[in-house]
């Protein structure tokens, strides 16, 4: 969950673009109801957004105390703070001097609000361009452009994402994850840009997991 960024998908979907501090007391809200629907029998909200009586969600879930919940957002400290008081997960983009002080702010917030912090798991979500080679990771970028109708030079592009992309050959990027688990990243998730290549699915579970294990 998260409380949205992309203004033309809000816009598809119907949602109007609130201002960053309205979309996130939205959020946490919604955040709330959805943890208590998960973990009580029967409650009432009263927000200034919602109000819900005598809810009661059914079936509720197998898992206890509650689902896993991947919150996504900035570790400013407000959301740090809902974070550490229902999340399971924290899902992140970003190069690794923000995530360093991401990590610390939500580290804080568990401390204050009396939370193991090792028990709030932190993972990132990059773009994963792989190849045998660093010249395979380069054309693979310019793949990707030409499908958005880029025509920017691919090498330049990765060398200015390459704080914040998973990309360069099999043993750069293990090298880069292990650096992001140094940061105390638990969890990747990579992001296959272009569905007509099937090669870096197998390079990815082939090469780069299976090293990895």
């Amino acid at each position: 969950m998260g409380s949205g960024w992309y203004e033309r998908e809000q816009g598809a979907h119907g949602f109007p673009f609130l201002d960053g501090k309205q979309r996130f007391e939205l959020f946490a809200e919604q955040v709330e109801m959805v943890v208590r629907s998960w973990t009580e029998e029967r409650f009432d909200h009263l927000g200034p957004a919602y109000e819900l009586r005598g809810q009661q969600a059914l079936p509720g879930p197998v898992q206890k105390p509650h689902p896993p919940l991947v919150l996504g957002g900035t570790a400013k400290p407000r959301f740090a703070e809902l974070a550490a008081r229902y999340a399971t997960e924290v899902n992140r983009l970003g190069a690794p001097n923000a995530l360093r002080e991401r990590k610390r702010e939500l580290d804080r917030a568990c401390m204050e609000a009396g939370r193991d912090p090792a028990t709030l798991a932190f993972s990132v979500m990059t773009a994963c361009f792989l190849g045998d080679s660093r010249a395979d990771a380069v054309e693979r970028v310019g793949g990707f452009m030409a499908i958005r109708g880029d025509d920017a030079d691919p090498e330049s592009m990765l060398r200015e994402r390459s704080d914040r992309w998973l990309a360069g050959s099999v043993d750069e990027v293990i090298e880069r994850v292990h650096e992001l688990n140094a940061l105390g990243v638990t969890r990747v998730f990579l992001q296959h840009l272009n569905d007509s290549d099937d090669d870096i699915v197998r390079l990815m579970g082939e090469r780069l997991l299976f090293s990895l294990r």
